[in-house]
């Protein structure tokens, strides 16, 4: 295997993305259709150019458990994100007699 070097704002949470991907014996393509991002997108963040939208990062969590806290993201921001693609809790009124 060939050693890369990764420079990028990114570098040290692409590097770990790449090996987890690598250790689930993911292809970048694949990897990619499993989180609905494009392969260069992938490419990017690997290679520690870019971050990952808030989204993919939690979906790149799902796939290979790689916290969204390594490209920068906090819980706050997260659980924001979560909560507003939450359906809204319907409110049941009470039957009148």
């Amino acid at each position: 295997m060939r050693q890369r070097t990764i420079q990028g704002p990114f570098a040290k949470a692409g590097e770990e993305l790449r090996q987890r991907r690598e250790k689930a014996e993911q292809s970048q393509q694949s990897l990619a259709m499993r989180c609905e991002v494009s392969q260069p997108a992938l490419s990017g963040w690997e290679r520690g150019i870019s971050r990952p939208p808030m989204v993919a990062a939690l979906r790149l969590q799902r796939q290979v458990g790689l916290s969204p806290d390594v490209w920068g993201y906090t819980t706050e921001e997260v659980e924001a994100l979560l909560k507003s693609l939450r359906p809204p809790r319907v409110r049941r009124s009470k039957a009148v007699a």
